[in-house]
């Protein structure tokens, strides 16, 4: 088999260029099919292979997605953390007004005491007008 001619798009612009490929070089390395004589032909940048260009914009798209999904992914577990942090933060708050409430109710208060005598109940012996004689 003799070297094969064919269009490819550059890796990284949008330019056809007119290439003659090596006989090994001539079967996608997606696919595994054989190049037609009109068939267009793109070189990825990461594994500098060349595969039908239909095979390389859909991997292309495919791997865009699955960025795009991860991304969308890792900002709801952002999302999900911080509020998971918020909700800590807030019972860490009532944990807080809740001790401060316990504590405050074991100190006697000054209204508890106010009731209380210091001085024990005294009877004092009042007489009557009539009783003194007078």
């Amino acid at each position: 088999m003799g070297p094969f001619g064919g269009i490819m798009i550059e890796c990284g612009t949008n330019q056809p260029i007119e290439k003659v490929l090596a006989a090994e070089d001539a079967e996608c390395c997606i696919c595994l099919s054989a190049y037609d004589d009109s068939a267009e032909l793109r070189e990825l940048p990461c594994a500098r292979m060349l595969q039908h260009s239909n095979n390389a914009n859909e991997l292309l798209l495919r791997r865009k997605l699955e960025e795009q999904q991860q991304a969308a992914e890792l900002q709801h577990a952002i999302e999900l953390q911080s509020r998971r942090l918020m909700g800590l933060q807030l019972l860490d708050l009532k944990a807080r007004a809740a001790a401060t409430a316990a504590a405050a109710s074991a100190l006697p208060t000054p209204v508890a005491n106010a009731f209380a005598s210091s001085h024990p109940l005294s009877t004092m012996a009042v007489e009557s007008p009539l009783e003194s004689g007078e």
